[in-house]
């Protein structure tokens, strides 16, 4: 996230995936082929889960406050996108750019001795402006 390391990423939950595009079909009466057919591509969205974060980790990321001489992170509720840009440095293959991503974050914890305290994040691409592509990928040499 924007050059820093957003936290330990917990193993095999990190994935770039892409919906259908939205396919819209328009038929002349009485045909069983559509005479018209459009096409609304969706963007790739990031998934990952961070684990083990401290309560300031959860107030940068899912919003409310921090107390620094407490430790103790207080929230309301609200939930606030984090945007910025993401990077997905990968060992082999391509790495990925989401240039411009809005960010939601929430808490997934299942209270057990089996359990480890995460957040997921679900970043969307949105439009950078100024002519850039939200997207990219480069292949590794």
């Amino acid at each position: 996230f924007n050059g820093t390391k957003v936290g330990m990423v917990y193993k095999d939950t990190c994935k770039l995936t892409q919906d259908d595009p939205t396919v819209n079909e328009h038929f002349e009466e009485g045909k069983a082929y559509a005479a018209v057919t459009t096409r609304e591509g969706k963007p790739p969205k990031l998934t990952f889960s961070i684990m083990n974060p401290d309560a300031q980790f959860l107030s940068t990321h899912l919003g409310g406050t921090y107390d620094a001489p407490t430790k103790t992170w207080k929230f309301s509720g609200e939930e606030i996108p984090v945007s910025g840009e993401w990077d997905v440095i990968t060992k082999k293959g391509m790495d990925f750019t989401i240039k411009k991503g809005d960010a939601v974050a929430k808490i997934n914890f299942d209270v057990s001795d089996k359990s480890i305290l995460l957040v997921d994040f679900t970043v969307t691409p949105t439009d950078p402006g100024n002519g850039t592509k939200p997207f990219e990928a480069k292949e590794k040499a």
